[in-house]
């Protein structure tokens, strides 16, 4: 409801607006007029969370993944690292979220249609821990490992919202 005037119209807007824009410099070296871009999108939507009194873990993970942009908008393996931590927590705050809000994990079993999903999950996660597993350096291996499976958590956790 609302037009542009409404803050939270306003606000996601401007997300988006930041992310259209992210979309054609994503190849120029990393400056700090790139990383404010990269970040601007997500952190909106941590302000529209706010504004809208999402719930604090929507909030806080939301805040966490701007963080991690702004690492991974860096260049350097300090700079990985410090996305994927901070993009790991995130998910952590996420699978919470869902697990609070959710029908509980029984509902995977009640509803085949959401053990599919998980099961393909899954598989893709396999796929991608041995794809990556080969990319990256052994020092890599378990933080990528860590992060793969943070993901499948998150996912299937996801899966037991019933809306």
């Amino acid at each position: 409801p609302g037009g542009i005037e409404a803050n939270a119209n306003a606000t996601l807007l401007f997300s988006l607006v930041a992310a259209v824009i992210y979309a054609f410099i994503i190849d120029m070296p990393p400056t700090l007029a790139r990383s404010a871009v990269k970040t601007l999108a997500v952190a909106m939507l941590a302000v529209l969370a706010t504004l809208q009194g999402g719930p604090w873990l929507l909030v806080a993970a939301l805040a966490l993944s701007t963080v991690g942009d702004a690492f991974l908008s860096r260049d350097g393996e300090k700079a990985f690292l410090g996305g994927l931590a901070s993009f790991l927590v995130a998910h952590g705050l996420y699978i919470a979220l869902f697990l609070r809000s959710g029908g509980g994990i029984g509902l995977l079993s009640a509803e085949p249609w959401r053990a599919a999903i998980a099961l393909a999950m899954a598989v893709f996660a396999l796929a991608m821990l041995f794809a990556l597993w080969r990319r990256v350096g052994p020092a890599l291996r378990l933080p990528v490992s860590v992060y793969i499976a943070a993901i499948l958590a998150m996912t299937i956790s996801a899966l037991t919202l019933s809306n």
